[in-house]
């Protein structure tokens, strides 16, 4: 009886031991005091698992870092030619750095052998008369012109644009003013603005620049302003883009009954209340009375029509972007799984522990937390490492500045041509390659 009647504090360690679950570790064989809340069972690990969950964890940061770089290349991709503009339209990677991009549009002409074409100057001004579709028209082209009397001669990539066409943008200089109608006058003084890589290559971003005069093709011209930082015009996205403008001074007193040089490109934003499919039926209208006018001028299937300038970009590769969107989607849902499984693995590999914790009185909430707990962690911890990764990537990928020739500092053109120098660069120079 004295045996029956031996109190719990007269009970060895051995006793106790002895009728514990023998399958527990050592340290599981003590029964816990009554206030088990005093206990931080959330601490309690199984003896060899921190190496296996450490290799886990690596695994499931590594798979989740890695998929989010892969998306952010192809993303990437996508972005280079396309951004959905008003739901619909597609245009620039960056957002559209024009106001109301869904109203601008391009306007084009079209004969047997070129489906695309420029207008000539008297198309221009016909149109820019006739038309009840749009409530501004501007008209520009590209070049280049010869840097001389600051530094090493450069020949440089340049944009000529009428007065209209910031406004109709909605874009304002950086620095300075934009370009007037007395700038636009044929014959007026040259002004120019500076695009900002040219700004911070040339002139070490000089915040004095305005009023200075350059040496352009031998005459001055004088600097009114610096463009934001990657401005273009919108069809000059697809290629490196002007790294100057100036007036485009067409002359409205031109014989208009000359009409076979089609070289200037036309802006229009649309007036309230009219779409683009009624725009370029107008269009399509104008250049049909052209050819009754001029019948001379033109072959028989002469024709106009506008589009809206974002869809002018990308055209026919918008099927091969929605599928590139698709493949984005694709993949982050087979790294989704592929992380689940991580997950499911590494939940089936605790069900001892989670016994454990469970004899030790942690209760469902305290077990729930702690799960929850650790799938922030790798999901935070996966998400910082991709996004490190995507970083890295896309600025390695990235096109940046154009490469240059070394000898006189002007952007090479295709295949390696300095149009300076006029000559090709060949690719095993690399002491005539530099990106400035």
């Amino acid at each position: 009886m004295d045996d029956l009647e031996t109190s719990p504090e007269n009970r060895s360690a051995s006793d106790v031991g002895d009728s514990s679950d023998s399958s527990l570790p050592d340290w599981a064989t003590l029964s816990p005091p009554s206030d088990v809340d005093e206990i931080d069972v959330d601490v309690l690990r199984v003896d060899g698992a921190s190496s296996e969950d450490a290799e886990e964890f690596t695994e499931i940061v590594a798979t989740a870092g890695i998929a989010d770089l892969a998306d952010a290349e192809l993303l990437d991709v996508v972005e280079d030619d396309a951004e959905p503009v008003d739901g619909e339209a597609v245009g620039p990677r960056e957002p559209s750095p024009y106001d109301r991009p869904g109203e601008i549009a391009t306007i084009w002409v079209r004969w047997p052998g070129n489906p695309q074409g420029e207008l000539s100057q008297p198309e221009y001004w016909d149109l820019r008369e006739q038309n009840r579709s749009f409530s501004r028209l501007a008209a520009y082209t590209d070049g280049s012109l010869t840097l001389t009397g600051s530094g090493e001669p450069e020949r440089l990539r340049a944009g000529f644009m009428s007065a209209d066409a910031l406004p109709l943008l909605g874009v304002a200089p950086a620095r300075g003013r934009t370009l007037s109608p007395d700038d636009d006058r044929p014959g007026a003084p040259v002004t120019v603005l500076l695009g900002d890589g040219l700004w911070r290559r040339r002139f070490g971003a000089d915040p004095a620049i305005v009023g200075r005069t350059l040496t352009l093709d031998d005459h001055p011209a004088t600097i009114i302003g610096v463009m934001p930082a990657g401005f273009q015009l919108p069809t000059d996205y697809a290629g490196p883009g002007a790294e100057i403008w100036g007036p485009l001074q067409l002359d409205p007193s031109i014989d208009r009954s000359e009409r076979g040089w089609h070289w200037v490109s036309v802006l229009g934003r649309l007036r309230p209340g009219v779409d683009i499919g009624a725009a370029s039926l107008e269009v399509g209208a104008l250049a049909r009375r052209m050819l009754e006018n001029y019948p001379g001028e033109y072959k028989p299937a002469f024709g106009g029509f506008a589009v809206i300038a974002a869809d002018d970009l990308v055209g026919e590769i918008r099927p091969a972007i929605l599928v590139l969107l698709g493949a984005v989607g694709l993949l982050l849902l087979i790294a989704c799984a592929n992380v689940a499984g991580l997950l499911l693995a590494r939940a089936e590999s605790r069900q001892r522990e989670i016994a454990v914790r469970t004899a030790l009185g942690a209760g469902t909430g305290s077990l729930v937390r702690q799960l929850l707990t650790e799938s922030v962690v790798l999901a935070l911890t996966g998400g910082l490492l991709g996004a490190v990764l995507a970083d890295w990537g896309v600025r390695r990928g990235g096109v940046g500045e154009p490469l240059r020739h070394a000898v006189c500092g002007t952007p090479l053109e295709a295949r390696w041509h300095c149009p300076t120098c006029e000559r090709l660069v060949a690719d095993d120079e690399p002491d005539e390659l530099t990106r400035l």
